[in-house]
């Protein structure tokens, strides 16, 4: 044994004593060659890790096991805190050695397997899981990692038995059951999703906030396996968390799609938004010095291309800025690498603004306090109670007035938003006085268009998988927008015209799959469901207007997608509303501000009536075709010069109301289309 070390003695009696400021500014500085002993070097290790600094946990780990390998908990530490930096290639030998070591460790086991699935090294993890599962079988990440394993070796059957096993010893893990249906997902193999997705749903059915969450799951996953039982549950579930005053934004998008009016739902939104107020109350505003400028503030989650973002682009570039200064937040938006295909996009997006500002990480309160550094008049918050929104901000009044536009067409539900920017085909009164806000009322339908540009390369039918000459219904939403009733419908459709099919978008395999043995159960052949792949904005429009007609949905209307499809020459039924929401009054507001009233139907029998006439009659609807193709210039819906004044009326008149010393109210902005536009 080598002579102790004053220093090393030094360090080890700061640890012990429980006194240091900083163990890694005592730590750092030292050189661990010159610890000779492996237990000293193995509890200095321990200190670094405690004090989150792994680096220096390596180092001293490292230390004590090339001073005695046999040092208990060096190997040890030594590969969990490789693992935990990801070196897994370093830390496997590690971890092999530390398990023979000590056979039976379950973190060991547990870190071994990880580090040797990352390493690819299936046949070695899936001979070290068995070691986990015999040594920790109570375990539910033993069985979760086999079903892991299994899922990397192909097989199927040995994965769902696994994640079984998982699910049962843990049947709210949300975590685990989003990994098990990602296994299956990734590899479409949806015979052992749909069996996965129905247990673990009878797990949980006493669960109100895992259903809901298995709920929206089933969805997208175009499962529909026991749907109107689902919805009975949801609705009871409804009821609790009205009663219990327990939700979260999620359940409002889990009660999206089941048909739940919006009456319903209020009462969750309404505790949600509640639930965001800050105590204390934050201080008001400080008095406004004199400027000639209203200043308004866009807070978004981040400056990648959505279409989000995309109209709020077209609005912020045309904003004048002799009446307005415009400042942009994010949250958790660094810059992209240069070689990012979105960097180009977020260059331009935040170079829209006057001044751009991303405000990270920071907690609440302290972004509210650099956005009201900045003296706003206005903020306009973009995400309402979606799941990533920026309310919690907004809670902290951060400006003299605040409120909400385009990305939840709800009420945010609470007081600290002032006014919703909405219209009236959307929000008519009966609709709008169930919200908190007060209602800013533009002309037409609200949203500003996404007016992207098509690809100009040309495109044949034969190239995507259409057929030359029969007719093609469209529907590019995503699934979580689809319930069996309505699609029910589209097969009949199908069935009605010889030839037709039904093109959507092929979001993921599982639900591919799914769609199609929908189809297949209503008689329909499989193959007449042409699967387009995902595809950027710019092929996307470009590849829409092959299409005759679109369909829109039940409870969820097509927002973006419907601006997409009518851009693109394509004619839209959409039904007034589903059930009195806002969301299912989308499409209806686009097709009549667009002109296009007489698309939009009242109840399903004149949908399907209606679809049914049009692609029957080429005459009729190729005018229809004509009409979008020729006049889209002319349309108010893609008026984005005269959506940006009608916005910058609304902002206008909400400052006059406050300068006024008025409450905010509701209010109405005049028409002021462009010259030639038809409203």
């Amino acid at each position: 044994m080598s002579e102790p070390n004053p220093e090393i003695a030094r360090l080890l009696s700061v640890i012990r004593s429980d006194s240091a400021a900083s163990i890694e500014a005592l730590v750092s500085p030292i050189d661990p060659a010159g610890c000779g002993e492996a237990g000293a070097a193995a509890e200095i290790a321990r200190a670094a890790e405690a004090a989150g600094n792994l680096e220096l946990a390596v180092r001293w780990f490292g230390r004590s096991a090339q001073i005695d390998p046999k040092t208990p908990g060096a190997l040890a530490g030594l590969g969990l805190a490789l693992s935990r930096l990801g070196a897994f290639e370093s830390a496997w030998p590690v971890l092999t050695a530390a398990e023979r070591a000590a056979p039976g460790d379950g973190a060991v086991l547990d870190a071994l397997t990880r580090a040797l699935i990352a390493c690819k090294r299936h046949d070695q993890a899936a001979a070290a899981v068995d070691r986990l599962v015999a040594a920790a079988p109570g375990r539910a990440d033993s069985h979760y990692i086999a079903g892991v394993i299994a899922g990397e070796r192909g097989r199927p059957r040995e994965s769902l038995a696994a994640f079984l096993a998982a699910a049962r010893l843990a049947p709210r893990s949300v975590g685990l059951f989003e990994e098990a249906v990602k296994c299956f997902t990734e590899r479409g193999w949806n015979q052992e999703c749909s069996a996965f997705v129905a247990a673990a749903l009878e797990l949980a059915w006493p669960d109100n906030e895992l259903v809901l969450h298995i709920a929206w799951r089933k969805r997208y996953l175009a499962d529909w396996m026991g749907y109107d039982a689902l919805t009975r549950r949801m609705a009871e579930i409804l009821q609790t968390a009205i009663v219990e005053r327990a939700a979260t934004c999620n359940t409002i998008w889990a009660l999206a799609g089941h048909g739940f009016d919006y009456a319903a739902t209020m009462p969750v939104i309404r505790m949600l938004g509640e639930s965001l107020r800050p105590s204390p109350p934050p201080a008001p505003m400080p008095p406004r010095l004199p400027r000639s400028r209203i200043r308004v503030g866009w807070l978004q989650l981040n400056s990648r291309f959505h279409s989000t973002q995309l109209a709020t682009r077209h609005v912020v570039e045309r904003l004048p800025r002799q009446r307005f200064e415009v400042f942009g937040y994010g949250r958790r938006d660094p810059d992209l690498p240069e070689d990012s295909p979105q960097r180009a996009f977020q260059l331009r997006f935040r170079g829209a603004f006057d001044r751009y500002c991303d405000l990270a990480d920071a907690p609440a309160a302290a972004a509210a306090e650099r956005v009201r550094a900045d003296d706003l008049d206005i903020l306009i918050e973009m995400q309402g109670l979606n799941l990533n929104n920026g309310l919690d901000v907004v809670a902290h009044r951060p400006a003299r007035i605040t409120a909400h536009y385009y990305g939840f067409l709800k009420s945010c539900g609470a007081d600290f938003v002032d006014y919703l920017i909405a219209d009236r085909g959307i929000f008519p009164p009966e609709v709008a006085r169930l919200g908190v806000e007060r209602m800013a009322y533009l002309p037409g339908c609200h949203l500003a268009p996404t007016l992207g540009e098509a690809d100009p390369q040309p495109l044949t039918r034969t190239a995507v998988g259409l057929p030359q000459d029969g007719f093609v219904f469209c529907n590019f939403n995503n699934p979580w927008k689809f319930e069996p009733h309505m699609f029910a419908l589209w097969m009949r459709l199908l069935a009605a015209v010889p030839g037709s099919v039904l093109w959507l978008c092929g979001w993921h395999r599982i639900a591919d799959a799914n769609l199609r043995a929908a189809a297949a159960g209503h008689g329909i052949d499989p193959a007449r469901l042409v699967l387009a792949p995902v595809d950027d904005h710019p092929k996307h429009l470009r590849r829409v207007g092959l299409a005759d007609l679109a369909l829109n949905n039940l409870y969820s209307s097509g927002g973006v997608t419907t601006f997409d499809t009518l851009w693109g020459g394509v004619p839209v039924v959409a039904l007034e509303q589903a059930v009195p929401s806002p969301w299912s009054r989308m499409a209806g507001a686009m097709l009549k501000t667009a002109g296009l009233g007489e698309l939009v139907v009242p109840d399903l029998a004149t949908y399907e009536a209606l679809a049914l006439a049009l692609a029957r009659d080429p005459v009729r609807l190729g005018a229809l075709r004509g009409r979008l193709r020729t006049e889209r210039a002319r349309m108010a819906l893609f008026d984005i010069d005269g959506v940006t004044r009608h916005l910058g009326a609304a902002f206008e008149t909400m400052f006059a109301i406050w300068a006024a010393g008025e409450k905010p109210r509701d209010f109405d902005v005049a028409p002021a289309w462009s010259p030639g536009v038809v409203a």
